[in-house]
Protein backbone atom coordinates (compact mmCIF):
# COMPACT_ATOMS: atom_id res chain seq x y z
CA UNK A 1 0.00 0.00 0.00
CA UNK A 2 2.51 2.56 0.62
CA UNK A 3 4.59 1.63 -2.38
CA UNK A 4 1.18 2.50 -4.51
CA UNK A 5 1.33 5.89 -2.86
CA UNK A 6 4.74 6.42 -3.30
CA UNK A 7 4.20 5.60 -6.87
CA UNK A 8 1.50 8.03 -7.17
CA UNK A 9 2.98 11.04 -5.64
CA UNK A 10 5.90 10.72 -7.56
CA UNK A 11 3.80 10.86 -10.90
CA UNK A 12 2.26 13.60 -9.09
CA UNK A 13 5.59 15.54 -8.99
CA UNK A 14 6.60 15.00 -12.67
CA UNK A 15 3.21 16.23 -13.48
CA UNK A 16 3.60 19.41 -11.69
CA UNK A 17 6.90 19.89 -13.23
CA UNK A 18 5.57 19.26 -16.68
CA UNK A 19 3.15 22.16 -15.90
CA UNK A 20 5.37 24.45 -14.54
CA UNK A 21 8.04 24.18 -17.44
CA UNK A 22 4.94 24.27 -19.92
CA UNK A 23 3.82 27.68 -18.35
CA UNK A 24 7.43 29.11 -18.46
CA UNK A 25 7.47 28.18 -21.73
CA UNK A 26 4.43 29.73 -23.06
CA UNK A 27 5.14 33.05 -21.47
CA UNK A 28 8.84 32.90 -22.59
CA UNK A 29 6.82 32.63 -26.35
CA UNK A 30 3.78 34.57 -25.94
CA UNK A 31 5.73 37.98 -25.07
CA UNK A 32 8.50 39.99 -24.13
CA UNK A 33 10.23 40.79 -20.54
CA UNK A 34 9.33 43.79 -18.79
CA UNK A 35 12.82 45.20 -18.77
CA UNK A 36 13.08 44.86 -22.69
CA UNK A 37 9.89 46.70 -22.94
CA UNK A 38 11.07 49.59 -21.22
CA UNK A 39 13.87 50.22 -22.90
CA UNK A 40 12.45 50.09 -26.10
CA UNK A 41 10.57 52.50 -25.08
CA UNK A 42 13.23 55.03 -23.80
CA UNK A 43 14.88 53.97 -27.01
CA UNK A 44 12.27 55.32 -29.21
CA UNK A 45 11.65 58.59 -27.03
CA UNK A 46 15.72 59.60 -27.51
CA UNK A 47 15.11 58.97 -31.21
CA UNK A 48 12.36 61.39 -31.68
CA UNK A 49 14.46 63.70 -29.31
CA UNK A 50 17.14 63.65 -31.31
CA UNK A 51 15.08 63.84 -34.75
CA UNK A 52 13.68 67.21 -33.33
CA UNK A 53 17.04 68.33 -32.17
CA UNK A 54 18.79 67.58 -35.54
CA UNK A 55 15.35 69.39 -37.50
CA UNK A 56 15.78 72.91 -35.52
CA UNK A 57 19.95 72.25 -36.64
CA UNK A 58 18.77 72.00 -39.78
CA UNK A 59 16.47 75.00 -40.17
CA UNK A 60 17.94 77.48 -38.25
CA UNK A 61 21.37 77.20 -40.66
CA UNK A 62 19.18 76.73 -43.65
CA UNK A 63 16.93 79.59 -42.78
CA UNK A 64 19.28 82.01 -40.72
CA UNK A 65 21.21 82.91 -44.07
CA UNK A 66 17.78 84.01 -45.74
CA UNK A 67 17.07 86.14 -42.95
CA UNK A 68 20.16 87.66 -42.86
CA UNK A 69 20.43 88.10 -46.71
CA UNK A 70 16.89 89.43 -46.73
CA UNK A 71 17.82 91.77 -44.16
CA UNK A 72 20.85 93.39 -45.68
CA UNK A 73 18.82 93.76 -48.75
CA UNK A 74 16.30 95.75 -46.67
CA UNK A 75 19.04 98.22 -45.13
CA UNK A 76 20.43 98.81 -48.33
CA UNK A 77 17.14 100.06 -49.73
CA UNK A 78 16.98 102.57 -46.52
CA UNK A 79 20.32 103.57 -46.81
CA UNK A 80 20.23 104.20 -50.98
CA UNK A 81 16.55 106.00 -49.97
CA UNK A 82 18.41 108.26 -47.37
CA UNK A 83 21.42 109.16 -49.99
CA UNK A 84 19.42 110.46 -52.66
CA UNK A 85 18.07 113.09 -50.40
CA UNK A 86 20.67 113.89 -47.82
CA UNK A 87 19.85 116.51 -45.62
CA UNK A 88 22.57 118.04 -43.42
CA UNK A 89 22.00 117.26 -39.64
CA UNK A 90 23.43 120.78 -38.74
CA UNK A 91 21.75 123.99 -40.61
CA UNK A 92 24.86 125.84 -38.89
CA UNK A 93 27.73 123.73 -40.35
CA UNK A 94 30.85 125.61 -41.14
CA UNK A 95 29.87 125.22 -44.88
CA UNK A 96 26.86 127.09 -44.67
CA UNK A 97 26.41 129.50 -47.94
CA UNK A 98 27.64 132.92 -47.92
CA UNK A 99 25.07 135.44 -47.65
CA UNK A 100 25.23 136.29 -51.15
CA UNK A 101 24.39 133.23 -52.08
CA UNK A 102 21.20 133.61 -50.21
CA UNK A 103 17.37 134.10 -51.64
CA UNK A 104 14.94 136.47 -49.52
CA UNK A 105 11.48 134.95 -48.59
CA UNK A 106 9.34 137.98 -47.28
CA UNK A 107 6.95 137.35 -44.73
CA UNK A 108 4.49 140.38 -45.57
CA UNK A 109 3.35 142.11 -42.71
CA UNK A 110 1.17 139.63 -39.96
CA UNK A 111 -0.61 141.03 -37.60
CA UNK A 112 -2.24 139.40 -34.68
CA UNK A 113 -3.23 139.86 -30.87
CA UNK A 114 -1.25 139.67 -28.10
CA UNK A 115 -1.37 137.43 -25.66
CA UNK A 116 -4.51 137.79 -23.38
CA UNK A 117 -5.06 141.64 -24.91
CA UNK A 118 -7.89 141.43 -27.60
CA UNK A 119 -7.50 145.13 -27.83
CA UNK A 120 -3.33 145.06 -28.07
CA UNK A 121 -2.17 144.19 -31.57
CA UNK A 122 1.45 143.58 -32.71
CA UNK A 123 1.99 143.76 -36.50
CA UNK A 124 6.08 141.87 -37.69
CA UNK A 125 7.25 141.64 -41.12
CA UNK A 126 10.36 139.38 -41.47
CA UNK A 127 12.68 139.68 -44.37
CA UNK A 128 14.11 135.41 -44.07
CA UNK A 129 17.32 134.37 -46.04
CA UNK A 130 16.85 130.81 -47.49
CA UNK A 131 19.03 128.37 -49.82
CA UNK A 132 17.53 125.01 -51.45
CA UNK A 133 20.14 122.59 -49.95
CA UNK A 134 20.11 120.92 -53.31
CA UNK A 135 19.81 123.70 -56.15
CA UNK A 136 19.59 121.22 -58.75
CA UNK A 137 16.06 119.60 -57.71
CA UNK A 138 13.34 120.12 -60.16
CA UNK A 139 11.13 121.51 -57.71
CA UNK A 140 13.44 123.96 -55.67
CA UNK A 141 14.46 124.83 -59.97
CA UNK A 142 10.79 125.34 -60.23
CA UNK A 143 10.91 127.75 -57.29
CA UNK A 144 13.96 130.08 -57.69
CA UNK A 145 14.64 130.26 -61.30
CA UNK A 146 18.30 131.16 -62.57
CA UNK A 147 17.87 134.86 -61.46
CA UNK A 148 17.10 133.61 -58.09
CA UNK A 149 13.40 135.03 -58.84
CA UNK A 150 10.53 133.63 -56.54
CA UNK A 151 7.84 132.05 -58.32
CA UNK A 152 4.77 133.14 -56.14
CA UNK A 153 2.25 131.32 -57.91
CA UNK A 154 4.30 128.15 -56.74
CA UNK A 155 1.73 125.79 -54.74
CA UNK A 156 5.17 125.24 -53.37
CA UNK A 157 5.63 128.75 -52.21
CA UNK A 158 2.19 129.23 -51.56
CA UNK A 159 2.49 126.68 -48.55
CA UNK A 160 5.67 127.69 -47.10
CA UNK A 161 4.05 131.20 -47.07
CA UNK A 162 1.01 129.71 -45.28
CA UNK A 163 2.80 127.58 -42.60
CA UNK A 164 5.39 130.72 -42.35
CA UNK A 165 2.59 133.14 -41.06
CA UNK A 166 1.35 130.73 -38.98
CA UNK A 167 4.05 129.52 -37.18
CA UNK A 168 5.02 133.58 -36.47
CA UNK A 169 1.77 134.20 -35.88
CA UNK A 170 1.65 131.50 -32.83
CA UNK A 171 4.71 133.16 -31.21
CA UNK A 172 3.70 136.33 -31.16
CA UNK A 173 0.59 135.23 -29.75
CA UNK A 174 2.12 133.46 -27.17
CA UNK A 175 3.75 136.97 -25.63
CA UNK A 176 2.29 139.44 -23.51
CA UNK A 177 2.54 142.93 -25.00
CA UNK A 178 5.40 143.83 -22.13
CA UNK A 179 6.94 140.28 -22.85
CA UNK A 180 7.27 141.52 -26.62
CA UNK A 181 9.00 144.68 -25.87
CA UNK A 182 11.33 143.07 -23.59
CA UNK A 183 11.78 140.61 -26.12
CA UNK A 184 11.91 143.02 -29.36
CA UNK A 185 16.45 143.35 -29.60
CA UNK A 186 16.34 139.45 -30.05
CA UNK A 187 13.25 139.24 -31.92
CA UNK A 188 14.80 138.06 -34.96
CA UNK A 189 16.59 135.26 -33.31
CA UNK A 190 13.66 133.84 -31.68
CA UNK A 191 12.16 133.93 -35.11
CA UNK A 192 14.94 132.20 -36.68
CA UNK A 193 14.81 129.26 -34.18
CA UNK A 194 11.16 129.08 -34.44
CA UNK A 195 11.22 128.98 -38.59
CA UNK A 196 14.09 126.19 -38.93
CA UNK A 197 12.02 123.27 -38.47
CA UNK A 198 9.06 124.80 -41.08
CA UNK A 199 12.01 125.33 -43.82
CA UNK A 200 13.27 122.59 -43.57
CA UNK A 201 10.51 120.72 -44.02
CA UNK A 202 10.32 122.02 -47.58
CA UNK A 203 13.93 121.67 -48.13
CA UNK A 204 14.91 124.72 -47.49
CA UNK A 205 18.56 125.81 -45.52
CA UNK A 206 17.62 128.96 -43.28
CA UNK A 207 19.69 131.98 -43.10
CA UNK A 208 19.77 135.18 -41.24
CA UNK A 209 16.02 136.86 -40.39
CA UNK A 210 15.69 140.54 -40.92
CA UNK A 211 12.98 142.21 -38.90
CA UNK A 212 11.36 145.13 -41.39
CA UNK A 213 8.31 145.88 -39.41
CA UNK A 214 7.63 146.04 -35.84
CA UNK A 215 4.79 147.81 -33.89
CA UNK A 216 2.49 146.96 -30.90
CA UNK A 217 -0.83 148.91 -31.07
CA UNK A 218 -3.44 149.41 -28.98
CA UNK A 219 -6.92 149.84 -30.69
Amino acid sequence: MKEKNAKENDNLEQEEGKAEKKAKKEKKEGGLPLPMIIGGAAGLVILIALSVILGTIIASNFFAPQQASVQAVENADKANDKSKKKIPADEDDPDAPADDDMHIFETGKITTNTKGASNIYVVLELAVDFKPYDPEDEKMKALVNEKGEINKELPLYNKLKMQVTSQITNVLASYTEPELQAARPELNNIMRTQLKSVFRKFELKLGDVHVVTFLVQQM
